[in-house]
């Protein structure tokens, strides 16, 4: 199955990788952050780690509303390949549980054990790595649209 051959074609997947380098970036930002030596700037990390989780949500939120939204790029794919709806519904309950992973995150306090952030960052950046995959998986298996080069 193919996207059709049109300029609002080209502009939604256009879209999708913008969204998906965004993300991507935030990615990397917070991997970097959680990276960064702790001992004796425990409050600085942790500051440095909070606003790379602030726009990783920024970035997590975006892609959700974009892809759930009336008429999106999932509710456009049951529409155009039925038989890839367990797949949609996954990727739908990913939003929810990385969203609530990510919120949860955010709201910690300031942490006393850095490496229990380390170690939940490092599980949603491999969580949200999954769901990316899916997602250009999807993607292809749908449409024959590679959205996945140069990640």
């Amino acid at each position: 199955m193919n996207l059709p051959d049109d300029d609002s074609s080209a502009r939604a997947l256009d879209e999708v990788r913008a969204r998906r380098v965004r993300l991507r970036s935030a990615m990397d930002t917070l991997e970097a952050a959680l990276a960064a030596p702790v001992a004796g700037r425990v409050a600085d990390w942790w500051a440095a780690v909070a606003s790379c989780l602030e726009d990783l949500r920024s970035a997590l939120q975006r892609h959700i509303t974009a892809a759930e939204a009336d008429g999106g790029l999932l509710t456009q794919i049951l529409t155009d390949a039925p038989r890839l709806a367990n797949t949609v519904n996954r990727l739908r309950q990913d939003h929810v549980e990385l969203a609530d992973v990510v919120d949860a995150l955010v709201a910690r306090p300031a942490p006393t054990d850095s490496a229990a952030i380390r170690e939940a960052g490092l599980e949603l950046l491999g969580r949200l790595a999954r769901h990316r995959r899916l997602g250009a998986h999807l993607l292809y298996e749908a449409y024959s649209v590679d959205v996945g080069a140069g990640d």
